[in-house]
């Protein structure tokens, strides 16, 4: 449940453009339970959209999960679904290796 709120409010934060509290969320929800592709994914969005290089990284932790379906690819789609533009492409990038 804490890792849930924790990604909820990730996300919410990402969305907002506030990246490093989006971070800070992503990492608490990741420390409450590590097996979930998509908080990966969104600490990674952050992390770039922040200039940090190190979300590559974080894609990569996540398309591992996804691949084992901790949460399956539809499930993952739909968490992505309004993430557009560039980032988008790279983590889509990493997601179809």
């Amino acid at each position: 449940v804490q890792g849930e709120k924790a990604y909820a409010a990730g996300v919410n934060a990402f969305f907002g453009k506030r990246y490093g509290e989006a971070e800070r969320e992503l990492l608490e929800a990741i420390k409450n339970d590590g097996g979930d592709a998509r908080y990966f994914y969104f600490l990674g969005l952050a992390r770039l959209a922040k200039g940090d290089r190190d979300g590559l990284e974080d894609f990569d932790q996540g398309a591992a999960l996804e691949r084992a379906g901790r949460p399956g690819g539809p499930a993952v789609s739909r968490a992505l679904e309004r993430v557009q533009g560039d980032l988008r492409r790279e983590l889509n990038a990493i997601r179809s290796r």
